[in-house]
């Protein structure tokens, strides 16, 4: 728990100080590595599955299935 509130506490940071000399794309590239390091702290496999032929949509719904 204590890394998981590290995490934010450098995220809070970052948007306080480094996004403000930043360009997007360092924007979205902080934020991809930030999100890695969340999932990767929490125990979190993802996988992904483009069913749009090489093509993202700007918006995307996640869905999480559970296995014991």
């Amino acid at each position: 728990m204590l890394r998981v509130l590290l995490q934010f506490v450098v995220v809070l940071w970052t948007f306080a100080v480094v996004f403000s000399f930043i360009d997007a794309a360092g924007r979205q590239w902080r934020i991809k590595r930030w999100s890695a390091k969340l999932l990767a702290i929490c125990r979190v496999r993802l996988a992904f599955s483009n069913w749009h032929g090489g093509v993202t949509p700007p918006h995307a719904l996640i869905v999480v299935n559970h296995v014991s």
